[in-house]
C-alpha cells in the first residue's frame, strides 16, 4: 500500500526500520535511503524522469524486487533534511562564491550523520545483532520493535511516520530528537567552479534588435533616458569609450557704437544693411592672406630696385 500510494515525504532522504518477514528472523534494518540525494548532485541516469522513484521509495522498492517471493514490513521512517553537512572533526574551505565545502568529504549528506546518531543510541541500548559487524541489523529486547522507534524518537529530523497494516501516519510523540543524542554540523555546499569567460560567452543567451530610422528617432524624441541606456548597452558591449562632453565656446561681447544700433533697429534699407555689414565684418576675422616664397623674392627685388634708383 505505501509504495502505490507514494506519498510526496518518502521521495525525500529518510532513516527507516525495516524487517524481511520469513520464520526465525528477529533482526530489523535500521538503515538511510536518499544518501545521495542532494541539490546538484550527479545522479544516476534518468533519476529526473517523471514517476522515477527517489528517497525512501527507492530503497523500499529495491527491498521487495530484493525479497521476492518473500514480503517486508516497514515500521517506521524519519524524513531528513536533503542537505551537504560537514562534521567538527573535518575542514572547511570556500569556493569563489562565498559558500563553505567539506573538503575532507565533499559528498557526504546530513541523512548518513543522522544514521550514525540512530546507531549510536540503538548501540547505547546493547540492542546491536552481532556486535562484530557494524552494519545496520539490530535485535530488539522484549518489548519488540517499539524499542527502535523509541531510538529513532532521539534522532532530530523533519518528520517521523509510523506505520500499520491499515497505513501510515505521523508520529504524535516525536518531538524533533534530542540535541544530546545528535552530532552538531556545519552546512556545506557542492564546490562551484568559476566559469571561463569563453564558455560563459558561449552558454550566454542573446538578444536581437532591430530599429528602423524612425523607431529611433521617436525613442530618442520620445524616452531620452531609455535610449540612451540602449546607447549605453551597445557601447558596453562593443567596448566603445564614452563620449568626450564638448565644452560650448564662451560667447563674445562686441561693443558697438549707439547710432549704428539706431541704425540697425530703426535706419531705412540702406543704412540697416551698411551696419550690418559693419557688425559682420567685426565679428568675423578676415584670413590672413598667404604669401608665397616668389611673392616674397619679387617684392625684396623691387625694394633693392627702388634703393638704386631713386629718380625712378
Amino acid at each position: 500500500m505505501f509504495l502505490k500510494e507514494k506519498p510526496s515525504w518518502a521521495y525525500q532522504p529518510c532513516l527507516y526500520i525495516v524487517k524481511q518477514m520469513f520464520e526465525g528472523n528477529n533482526a530489523y534494518r535500521c538503515g538511510l535511503s536518499g544518501g545521495l540525494q542532494f541539490k546538484d548532485s550527479d545522479r544516476v541516469y534518468g533519476s529526473d524522469r517523471p514517476g522515477s522513484l527517489s528517497g525512501l521509495l527507492s530503497r523500499m522498492s529495491m527491498y521487495m524486487g530484493f525479497w521476492t517471493p518473500l514480503k517486508g514490513t516497514i515500521y517506521a521512517a524519519l524524513r531528513i533534511k536533503a542537505q551537504l553537512v560537514a562534521k567538527p572533526d573535518q575542514r572547511l574551505g570556500t569556493d569563489y562564491l562565498g559558500n563553505a565545502i567539506n573538503i575532507n568529504q565533499a559528498n557526504q549528506t546530513l541523512v548518513r550523520i543522522r544514521e550514525r546518531d540512530f546507531h549510536d543510541v540503538l548501540d547505547s541500548r546493547g540492542l546491536r545483532w552481532d556486535k562484530q559487524r557494524k552494519n545496520e541489523l539490530f535485535v530488539p529486547g522484549k518489548k519488540g520493535v517499539v524499542e527502535l522507534i523509541a531510538a529513532m524518537r532521539q534522532i532530530k529530523g523533519e518528520q517521523m511516520f509510523v506505520f500499520a497494516k491499515d497505513g501510515f501516519m505521523e508520529d504524535d510523540f516525536y518531538r524533533g530528537g534530542s540535541e544530546r543524542r545528535s552530532m552538531t554540523v556545519t552546512n556545506t555546499f557542492q564546490k562551484q567552479m568559476q566559469p571561463r569567460e569563453a564558455a560563459f560567452e558561449a552558454r550566454a543567451q542573446t538578444i536581437t534588435i532591430k530599429l528602423s530610422q524612425k523607431a529611433i528617432e521617436e525613442l530618442k524624441s520620445d524616452s531620452p533616458a531609455k535610449f540612451a541606456q540602449l546607447i549605453k548597452i551597445i557601447d558596453s558591449v562593443y567596448k566603445r569609450p564614452p563620449p568626450v562632453p564638448v565644452t560650448p565656446p564662451a560667447p563674445t561681447t562686441i561693443r558697438v557704437p549707439r547710432t549704428q544700433v539706431q541704425n540697425i533697429l530703426n535706419g531705412n534699407a540702406q543704412q540697416r544693411a551698411n551696419a550690418i555689414n559693419h557688425l559682420v565684418e567685426r565679428v568675423i576675422e578676415k584670413p590672413i592672406p598667404r604669401v608665397t616664397r616668389s611673392q616674397t623674392k619679387q617684392q625684396n627685388a623691387l625694394r633693392r630696385s627702388a634703393r638704386l634708383n631713386p629718380g625712378m
